[in-house]
Formats: C-alpha cells, sequence, structure tokens
C-alpha cells in the first residue's frame, strides 16, 4: 500500500496526516500556524517541522510517504510556487515557497490550492466518485469552488482556480463586501453574516434559544443556529431558510454555466446539513432552467468533511500525474 502526506494550511492551524492511496486517513494532527508573522521564515519553519514530525510519526508505524502534499487558502503562481494574495498568512505575500520546502523535504512535493483539494479528494474518494461532473463548493469563512468535468479534469481560469465563486452577486443593493463589491454571496452565507443574523435575532428575542444561548455565551456561532434549529426554534430554522434560498440562488448560476451532475457543499457551514440544503434545493427548484436541472442529479453534502483537504493534498502525489 502506499502512502503520503497531506497538509492542509489554514489561516490559524495546520491540518496534517499520512493517506493511503485509497484515500483512508491512517493517522491526522493538527497545531498552530504562526499566521500572523510578517515574514515568511517563521511559517516556512511550521511547514518543514510539522511536515517531518509527519514522517517520523508514519515512520514509527513502520510506514513511509512517498512525498508530500500542500494546500495553502490562496492563490500561487509559477514553478516556485509565489504565493499570491495570502490574506491569512502575510509574510508568505510574494514568496517562492517551494525551494526552501524542496531544500528540506525533497523534490517528491506537491502543491495545489485548498479547495481545488477538497475537490479532488471528493471526486476521488468521496461523494463524487460516481459523477462525472462534480461543483465542489466550500463554504466557511469565506466561499469558494472546484469543479471537475469528465476524466478527471479541472476547470481553471484565474491563478489555477475556476474564478472567485464566492463573490457571485446575489443582491445588487446588499451588503458591502470585503472584496470591495457589495451583494455577494460571502456576504448572506458565510460565518460572519449568519452570526450577524442570529445575533439580530436574540437581541430582538424572536429567537428564544439563541437568545438564552447569548446570555450564556456572550456570543453566537452558526452551531449555535443549527442546535436552535434542530430544537424546534422557528426564527432559528428561518435564518437557515434564508440563508438557504440565498445559497441556491448561487447555485442556479453555477447550474447553468457549468452544467454539473453534482453538487457537493462542503466546509464548516455544510455541518448545518439539510437545513441548510433543503432551502437551497427549492430556490434551485424555482429558478433553474429545466434542461439544465434536468442534469442535476443532486445537491448533497460532501463526505469527507474536514479531511478532504488533507486528503486531497496527499493524492497531488499518490494518483498519477494526469488525474492530479
Amino acid at each position: 500500500m502506499r502512502h503520503a502526506i497531506g497538509i492542509d494550511i489554514g489561516g490559524t492551524k495546520l491540518k496534517g496526516g499520512l493517506v493511503e492511496e485509497t484515500g483512508r486517513v491512517v493517522f491526522k494532527e493538527s497545531r498552530s500556524s504562526p499566521a500572523g508573522s510578517q515574514t515568511p521564515g517563521p511559517i516556512v519553519d511550521a511547514l518543514i517541522g510539522f511536515a517531518n514530525d509527519l514522517r517520523e510519526r508514519a515512520r514509527g508505524l513502520g510506514l513511509e510517504s512517498e512525498g508530500f502534499g500542500f494546500g495553502p487558502p490562496n492563490f500561487f503562481e509559477g514553478p516556485d510556487w509565489i504565493q499570491r494574495q495570502v490574506n491569512n498568512m502575510p509574510g508568505l505575500e510574494s514568496f517562492a515557497l517551494r525551494p526552501p520546502l524542496a531544500a528540506a523535504l525533497g523534490e517528491n512535493i506537491a502543491m495545489d490550492n485548498d479547495v481545488m483539494n477538497g475537490g479532488l479528494a471528493e471526486y476521488y474518494f468521496g461523494e463524487g466518485h460516481n459523477y462525472d461532473r462534480v461543483f465542489f463548493i466550500a463554504i466557511g469563512t469565506g466561499i469558494a469552488a472546484s469543479i471537475f468535468i469528465e476524466g478527471g479534469q479541472r476547470i481553471r481560469y484565474h491563478y489555477g482556480w475556476p474564478g472567485d465563486t464566492g463573490h457571485i452577486i446575489i443582491d445588487p443593493h446588499g451588503r458591502p463586501c470585503t472584496c470591495g463589491g457589495r451583494g455577494c454571496l460571502e456576504t448572506v452565507a458565510t460565518i460572519r453574516p449568519i452570526r450577524d443574523f442570529a445575533l439580530a435575532a436574540a437581541r430582538s428575542k424572536k429567537s428564544p434559544a439563541l437568545a438564552a444561548r447569548l446570555a450564556g455565551k456572550g456570543d453566537l456561532e452558526p452551531r449555535d443556529v443549527t442546535e436552535a434549529a434542530l430544537a424546534g426554534d422557528v426564527a432559528a430554522k428561518e435564518i437557515w431558510d434564508e440563508v438557504g434560498g440565498y445559497l441556491g440562488m448561487a447555485l442556479t448560476s453555477y447550474v447553468h454555466i457549468f452544467a454539473p451532475h453534482v453538487i457537493l457543499v462542503g466546509g464548516g457551514i455544510a455541518e448545518a446539513g439539510e437545513l441548510l440544503l433543503e432551502p437551497a434545493r427549492r430556490a434551485l427548484a424555482a429558478l433553474g432552467s429545466p434542461y439544465y436541472l434536468g442534469l442535476l442529479r443532486g445537491v448533497k453534502k460532501a463526505s469527507l468533511g474536514p479531511d478532504a483537504g488533507l486528503i486531497g493534498a496527499a493524492a497531488l502525489i499518490l494518483l498519477p500525474e494526469s488525474l492530479r
């Protein structure tokens, strides 16, 4: 059995593990990353140290890694992996990351964006493996997507991505977005706006459950909205109905453009499950072209959860080059 190490590079946390060629995670662990560093040195040292620690743990089990795959949450370009738009780790901006990693870890290393890796994992090892055309969307602090078409080809328009999919316009009169635009999907369907919706419902007493949670915790997060909705709180369910409706509006446009056979929703917000997905499906059914909806076989929660990024990073080493 072949193995590789995958490392998912988050804004505040590194997640890594040893992955079999079947996609099974043998072991995984995480540690904090020096995200606030203004210079690349501490971040590079943290990546190399984490990778070496994972390799030694694998060797302790009598297993050898064929190489290391990495997944940063940003753009990069060129053979030296020059990092671009590194909002969460400013010390890496414009830094060529491949040379120091290769010098420390060897030449068998690979990199792709974290959401591209997540989609790769779902396409080959997860919920997408039965479909030719897969649209994988990850929703958390931000929103991004990866798109796979026949033969496992990935759509890449801009810096290796299919475009900045979180910034499709949902409401031209809506909230200003951190991108500088207005009314983007990210302004209504990510962690921050869901928190804002929850706080408003709690402070207005519209949601007794969220008001009680706010009094006890001092703050709210999407998980609170999910738990309150599942317990029968009407206002909490209405929040997910609204967010899911916005998501369905965006998915309608994606369906018309990319004609996927399945849409897989991942990321932390996907933990809301059917509370999010059912209203998204309703919006799709109401707004979509019958022809394109006829090609779509489902809108589902992605199956690999928070492990998708590290599995996909390892797959950059384990899969044949033509499939990566």
